[in-house]
């Protein structure tokens, strides 16, 4: 009985230790005699969860051996369905004082790997500890995180320990990984999580009140991400489409991401490291939208919220074993589902999700995790690397292309530059637009304009025949002809533009200043 307990307790001694599973404090409801200890472990690898259960027999008989194993089969099946994973490997093994019989050992045999299904694999096997051998197929343990020396270790290394100073050992290891992992989850005090809904709050009313945050024209004059302008010197438009959104749906959801998972980030990595990760990821985010979707005007913390993925993603690289025993399948199945979502549904800016989900882990292999002891110093030299390639990307994507733009945007851009006097600069902008929008008359219109102040009527009288090409019965096109020939001296074109400006309008607005100088 004594090397029974020894035995057992010895490899519970090394599975918690040095392989790194967790005991589970409860008492086993079988028929096995109670004052025989049964151990049960757990360990959640990336995919997989692994439970091995120990089981002490001074004597069992088949019978009540067939119905143990029913038992723990129900029982590794339950746990598999509370665990709410995957996939499952189940090693349960007896531990025998003296060599069982010839029909206990066929019972074990017969079943020493038996696969309910794909997701729950089932391993039986039983250790003689007379005979100091192991009675389980050698091939269980090539796919299974304890090796098969975990097992045998005692036999060639007797080391008499009491069962209680093992359990207390035990007990100590378990409450310090509890508690270290205590530490990793609340390393940081959740502070700019509340800052940043408060801004965003704040700037979604003041727009709100602008004239509404789906108006192009509030979201441009506050800061919304446009690529015309960001490639015309305006870089913080990089930055402020961060902060604001697109509508209530839009802002409630994305600060109630912020509010969650925020949080949850903030205390692993600290408040300056979540600044860093959310504010340059939102920025990836954004040169993403920037060079793959440069004709849409964009705003929205998504890009930075897919930054904080990304950081957890690192998180879960540095300890996989942790991410997946907490918050790793629900991250990823979140991820999914948005990159889903944001393909299917049309409007939804994909290239910055997936831009803030790389800048984030970018990001966070570079500041690295707080009291990180494996640092990954490769992954960090590739991370500063890809950010040194983002960068030279944006300057490509601002210097060495012409950026086409949102055109309501680049309007505005160009009435506001007509307000100030900025003849030259509206005529450049009016350019751009007839140039990528051809068949929109009133860009046209817009470009003639610039074109009389500056007294370039050789231009003027281009854009307004194509104009009247676009539209020909548009009035103040022919109006404005008959004045470009009255001022160049040609007076029966001028007559004859005017005439037709007439017929189509007789109310033309001013015409009877030129019908007198003409007629």
């Amino acid at each position: 009985m004594q090397l029974l307990q020894q035995y057992t307790w010895s490899v519970a001694k090394r599975l918690v230790k040095e392989n790194h599973f967790s005991m589970i404090h409860n008492k086993d409801k079988r028929i096995i005699d109670q004052a025989n200890p049964v151990l049960h472990f757990i360990k959640n690898t990336k995919t997989t969860l692994v439970y091995i259960r120990l089981v002490s027999v001074d004597y069992i008989w088949p019978n009540h051996l067939v119905q143990d194993m029913e038992a723990a089969l129900e029982s590794a099946n339950l746990m598999k369905i509370q665990a709410n994973v995957k996939k499952m490997k189940f090693l349960n093994l007896y531990l025998f004082p003296q060599s069982p019989s010839q029909e206990i050992y066929q019972i074990i045999s017969n079943t020493a790997n038996n696969g309910m299904s794909n997701q729950l694999e089932v391993h039986m096997g039983f250790v003689d500890l007379e005979k100091e051998q192991l009675g389980i197929p050698s091939d269980t343990f090539d796919n299974f995180p304890v090796s098969k020396e975990s097992f045998l270790y005692y036999f060639s290394n007797p080391v008499f320990e009491e069962p209680k100073q093992i359990l207390d050992e035990i007990m100590e290891t378990e409450n310090k990984r509890e508690e270290d992992v205590r530490k990793i989850f609340n390393y940081g005090k959740t502070i700019l999580s509340y800052l940043f809904i408060a801004i965003n709050t704040v700037l979604f009313l003041l727009m709100t009140f602008a004239g509404g945050s789906t108006n192009i024209e509030v979201l441009y004059y506050y800061g919304a991400k446009e690529a015309f302008s960001i490639a015309n010197g305006e870089y913080w438009r990089l930055i402020t489409p961060i902060f604001l959104h697109i509508g209530f749906l839009h802002f409630a959801l994305n600060n109630l991401a912020i509010y969650y998972l925020g949080k949850v980030t903030e205390k692993i990595y600290g408040s300056v490291r979540f600044f860093s990760i959310y504010l340059i990821a939102g920025i990836i985010g954004n040169i993403a939208s920037f060079l793959f979707l440069p004709s849409n005007i964009a705003a929205g913390a998504s890009g930075a919220i897919f930054g904080l993925f990304g950081a957890l993603l690192y998180f879960g690289y540095i300890y996989p074993d942790l991410f997946f025993r907490t918050l790793g399948r629900d991250v990823l199945t979140i991820i999914g589902i948005n990159l889903v979502f944001g393909i299917v549904v049309p409007n939804i800016d994909n290239f910055a999700h997936i831009g803030g989900l790389i800048g984030g882990f970018i990001v966070a292999s570079i500041v690295h995790l707080p009291k990180q002891k494996n640092k990954k110093w490769a992954i960090s030299l590739l991370s500063s690397l890809l950010i040194i390639g983002i960068l030279f990307i944006t300057w490509w994507g601002i210097e060495e292309r012409e950026v086409v733009g949102n055109p309501i945007a680049i309007n505005i851009r160009g009435e506001d530059a007509l307000d100030n006097g900025e003849i030259e600069e509206a005529q450049r902008i009016f350019a751009h637009l007839v140039k990528y929008y051809p068949n929109y008359v009133p860009y046209h219109i817009d470009f003639a304009e610039t074109a009389l102040q500056i007294g370039n009527t050789t231009l003027a009288r281009q854009q307004y025949k194509l104009v009247i090409a676009l539209e020909p019965n548009n009035s103040q096109a022919y109006y404005k002809l008959a004045l470009i020939a009255h001022f160049e001296k040609n007076d029966d074109e001028a007559r004859r533009y005017l005439s037709i400006a007439l017929e189509l309008d007789p109310n033309l607005n001013d015409e009877q200043h030129l019908v007198e100088q003409l007629y």
